[in-house]
């Protein structure tokens, strides 16, 4: 179903779920579309699952996101990144790593985002 949209972030029509519009509020609608306050897009999570010690994985993840501008801190347990307009911290439990990003730039796709972090850690 279409709807005008009369909120700041959001121009034009778009697609609304009939039960949602209901709703109606602006953090609701933020929600639905996964925007954040400012535009934007929330958090997101994944888990990959380590091939070797994660001492080493982290170790060479932490050169790898060097060479491309991107601080990593943190242990073969816990840590966190930043750079480039990504945020995000990883927990390891066992042979699984759980990434969670907490910032990205509203024109990288979740996607690409997704690939390259999956690529400093595999």
């Amino acid at each position: 179903m279409k709807k005008a949209c009369e909120w700041p972030l959001i121009k034009g029509s778009v697609d609304v779920d009939p039960a949602f519009h209901a709703c109606g509020s602006l953090y609701n609608m933020r929600r639905y579309l996964n925007l954040t306050k400012d535009g934007s897009t929330m958090s997101k999570s994944f888990e990959v699952k380590l091939q070797g010690d994660p001492d080493e994985i982290i170790a060479k993840a932490k050169t790898a996101a060097r060479d491309h501008g991107v601080d990593l801190t943190g242990d073969g347990q816990t840590g966190h990144f930043s750079g480039l307009g990504i945020e995000g911290s990883y927990l390891i439990f066992e042979d699984t790593l759980a990434i969670e990003i907490s910032k990205k730039p509203f024109i990288l796709p979740w996607g690409m985002v997704e690939s390259t972090l999956r690529n400093y850690f595999g």
